[in-house]
């Protein structure tokens, strides 16, 4: 994701914030892209996060003025992991929606839903070394 957002309320930049986990992209993301513009960030919490090996996954990335707190923007992209002719792995992002803005308390529970996703996606992690790790009988 490129670019930043100009506070005008600040007259400065704000900084960006690339969130994680990517979740896992579903087939018609329109549903919830008009979730997300009308705050129900609660469905967020029943995507999975993508592990290493992934085609699909949205990246959610939020711009917020570090100044004031009050300018906040949502992006959110559809990447597609797939080979290049040489055979190496190559991103492409497609926008979703783009510097969508976001009230404070939205951002702030945009980052708690994120937050819950990716300790979900560190307990899976856990949980798959730990499966890994220990003697086959």
């Amino acid at each position: 994701m490129e670019n930043s957002v100009y506070c005008e309320h600040c007259a400065d930049w704000t900084e960006t914030e690339v969130l994680e986990p990517r979740l896992e992209a579903l087939a018609d993301d329109q549903p919830l892209v008009k979730a997300l513009e009308e705050g129900r960030f609660e469905l967020l919490k029943h995507l999975k996060p993508v592990g290493e090996k992934w085609s699909l996954a949205l990246q959610f990335q939020l711009d917020s003025c570090k100044s004031c707190q009050q300018s906040h923007y949502l992006t959110v992209q559809e990447l597609t992991n797939a080979p290049n002719q040489n055979g190496e792995e190559a991103i492409s992002a497609t926008d979703l929606m783009r510097f969508f803005h976001l009230k404070p308390a939205q951002a702030s529970e945009l980052s708690d839903s994120m937050s819950a996703a990716k300790l979900t996606s560190d307990a899976q992690d856990a949980a798959t070394e730990q499966q890994q790790d220990s003697p086959q009988s």
